[in-house]
């Protein structure tokens, strides 16, 4: 046996040793300690996340990858099925988050040349996205709705600073990028985030959160990431102004500002970010 297969082996037996203990454990917290489901599959799904956080020093082969994330489809496919797993099944809601995850992470992973860009994909799906639901049921007061998705300000304000701190924090410890330059990215990568966490419908954000914070960091290290900063702060201005201009003919039908809108006009400045701002400062030439 190879070195290579020795390794993709003890990277898989790693990862179904520590998914099935997630598993188990989210399982265990509702039969005995009567947490509901919502609670059991946001914790079923911060630690696949996690542990799928370390596939960059477990796996060496993106092959490898696609069949640990395969297998977690089926598994949760089959599970549905079944009338298993209740601990991640047994949601009210109707979502397709459980087939979008694997293939996010799965995705990401392919668009991944280094670990940072990975790794920050993962923490921004496991921790900011959880970050987002729990904030925005305890302490969501202002609803914004787009499509069939209603979030809360408060929780997309939790998920846009999560990332601001998980993207700054892996480029900084990772990519060695200088202060400035990795809290620009960081502040970057996190509205476009926003954005897309905003208008995912039935459980998509598993699959674009992750795929596209690990394209948009993927220049962060280049020779042309100044141009690429500036690309991305100019592809969540466009994606805000979209959003918008879809919102405002479903405003206009209900007969103006439903209840519980949000009091902004506008979703860049429902989350506090002002795009423009950003642009200006990646033209102005900073540190990164």
């Amino acid at each position: 046996m190879s070195e290579v297969l020795r390794h993709e082996l003890a990277g898989l037996g790693v990862v179904a040793t520590a998914v099935g203990a997630v598993l188990v454990l989210a399982e265990t917290a509702r039969r005995h300690l009567g947490w509901d489901a919502e609670h059991t599959r946001k914790l079923a799904h911060v630690g696949s996340g996690l542990i799928a956080a370390a596939f960059p020093w477990l796996f060496s082969s993106a092959l490898s990858v696609g069949v640990v994330t395969g297998g977690f489809a089926v598994f949760m496919a089959v599970t549905d099925r079944q009338g298993l797993l209740l601990s991640v099944h047994a949601v009210a809601r109707r979502t397709s988050g459980g087939a979008f995850f694997p293939c996010g992470v799965a995705l990401a992973f392919l668009a991944s040349a280094r670990p940072a860009p990975f790794v920050s994909a993962m923490l921004v799906l496991a921790v900011g996205d959880a970050a987002a639901a729990l904030v925005g049921r305890r302490y969501g007061r202002h609803a914004h709705r787009f499509g069939c998705a209603v979030r809360s300000v408060e929780g997309s304000a939790a998920l846009f600073l999560t990332t601001v701190v998980v993207v700054t924090s892996a480029l900084r410890i990772l990519d060695r990028l200088p202060p400035a330059g990795a809290l620009a990215w960081g502040l970057a990568v996190a509205a476009l985030a926003t954005m897309i966490e905003i208008a995912a419908q039935d459980g998509s954000d598993n699959l674009l959160l992750p795929v596209a914070v690990a394209l948009a960091l993927a220049p962060a290290t280049g020779p042309a990431r100044g141009a690429a900063l500036v690309l991305v702060v100019v592809a969540t201005a466009v994606l805000a102004s979209l959003l918008e201009a879809a919102r405002q003919p479903e405003a206009a039908g209900s007969g103006g500002r439903r209840r519980g809108a949000p009091v902004s006009g506008s979703f860049a400045r429902v989350l506090g970010v002002r795009p423009a701002a950003l642009l200006h400062l990646a033209r102005s030439g900073g540190p990164w």
